[in-house]
C-alpha cells in the first residue's frame, strides 16, 4: 500500500507478484460471478447500486437510530397525558411524595405543609403543579414553587409499577411543559442569552473572507478535493451573484452557507457555524482537543452533558 503522488489523502493497493500470475485464473470466475450476480437484480428488475444510494441518503438524513427513537417517543407520548393542578389530584400530589419521601428521606414540617396545602404555598404563589395520566389515572407528579423571581423544581414523582419508558416520557416532558407555561406568563430567555452581546452584522467584505477561508480548509483537509474544488467555485459565483448580499446576520449567513455546501457535496457532516467564542479558543490553543486545553474541557463537558453517549442503562436477568 502505498500513497498517491498527486493527492497523499489516497492510498493505492498494489497486488504482489504472485496475485498477478493468479489473475488469468481468476478474472473468469470474477466475469462469471458479476454476471451471475447482475442477471438476478436484472430478472427481479432491480438496480442495487441506486437502492443502495437511496438507502444511504435516507440514512445520512436520519440515522435508524434516530428513527427508531422519534417513533418510540411518539408512541409513549400518546399514552402519556400532562394536566394541570386540580383539586381531583390534590390526594395524588400528596400519597406520590410521600410515598418517594418516606422511603429515601423523612417527611418533615415544611413537605406537611406543602403537601397538605399545594393550593396556597404552591399554586397561589405563582407556582405550578403537573400531574401525568395514562388512562385517566395518575402516574406521575411534579411542581415549580415560585421562589422571588426564580423557580424550583420540586415534588417529583412517579409510580413505581408503571413502565421505565413512560417515565421518561414524563421526565422528558416536564421541561417543555413548565418553559411552555413560564414563557406565557414572563419573557423566557436563557442565561447564555441574556449574556450574550447580539452578533455584528456581515459587511460584503466579512462574507467573501469567510467564504475564502471555507474554501482554502476544504481544498486542505476533504477527502475529494474536486469536491472542495467544486464548493469553492459554486460558493464564489453565489456571492458574486448577489446570494448572499442581504444577508447580514452572521447566524442566518452560516445556516445558508450550510446548506448551499450540503446540497453540493451530499455530505450532512460538513456545517459552517458562527461561534466566536470557539474561534478564539482555536486561536489561543490551536484547533486539537487533544493538546488544546479550552477544547479538551470543552469536549468533555459535552461528553457529561451526553452522558457519554449513553441513553438508557438496564439489569438484565
Amino acid at each position: 500500500m502505498i500513497k498517491d503522488k498527486v493527492d497523499t489523502r489516497k492510498k493505492i493497493i498494489t497486488i504482489s507478484k504472485k496475485g498477478e500470475a493468479m489473475l488469468p485464473q481468476l478474472m473468469p470466475l470474477w466475469k462469471d460471478f458479476e454476471m451471475g450476480v447482475g442477471e438476478i437484480f436484472e430478472k427481479a428488475e432491480i438496480n442495487i447500486l441506486e437502492v443502495l444510494e437511496k438507502i444511504e441518503t435516507q440514512i445520512e438524513e436520519k440515522s435508524i437510530y434516530d428513527r427508531v427513537i422519534e417513533r418510540a417517543k411518539a408512541r409513549l407520548r400518546a399514552n402519556v397525558k400532562i394536566e394541570k393542578f386540580s383539586a381531583v389530584y390534590k390526594a395524588d400530589f400528596k400519597n406520590l411524595n410521600l410515598e418517594w419521601l418516606n422511603h429515601y428521606f423523612e417527611v418533615e414540617p415544611i413537605d406537611k405543609k406543602i403537601l397538605n396545602n399545594p393550593e396556597s404555598e404552591i399554586i397561589n404563589t405563582g407556582g405550578m403543579i403537573f400531574f401525568a395520566l395514562i388512562d385517566e389515572k395518575v402516574v406521575g407528579t411534579c411542581a415549580m414553587i415560585k421562589i422571588n423571581d426564580s423557580f424550583e423544581l420540586s415534588k417529583g414523582k412517579s409510580k413505581k409499577e408503571i413502565p421505565v419508558d413512560s417515565r421518561w416520557t414524563f421526565g422528558e416532558a416536564k421541561p417543555r411543559f413548565f418553559i411552555r407555561e413560564l414563557s406565557s406568563k414572563v419573557p423566557f430567555k436563557t442565561q447564555a442569552q441574556q449574556m450574550q452581546p447580539p452578533p455584528p452584522k456581515l459587511e460584503a467584505k466579512m462574507k467573501a473572507e469567510a467564504i475564502t477561508n471555507l474554501s482554502k480548509a476544504l481544498i486542505e483537509s476533504y477527502i475529494f478535493l474536486d469536491t472542495a474544488q467544486k464548493v469553492e467555485a459554486i460558493l464564489n459565483a453565489n456571492l458574486k451573484n448577489g446570494l448572499y448580499d442581504k444577508i447580514d446576520d452572521p447566524m442566518e449567513f452560516a445556516q445558508t452557507i450550510t446548506k448551499d455546501i450540503q446540497a453540493i457535496t451530499q455530505d450532512k457532516h460538513l456545517r459552517f457555524g458562527f461561534n466566536p467564542q470557539l474561534a478564539a479558543d482555536l486561536l489561543k490553543g490551536g484547533d486539537d482537543d487533544e493538546t488544546n486545553p479550552i477544547l479538551k474541557k470543552k469536549f468533555e463537558d459535552e461528553m457529561k452533558q451526553n452522558n457519554y453517549g449513553f441513553k438508557k442503562l438496564e439489569v438484565l436477568n
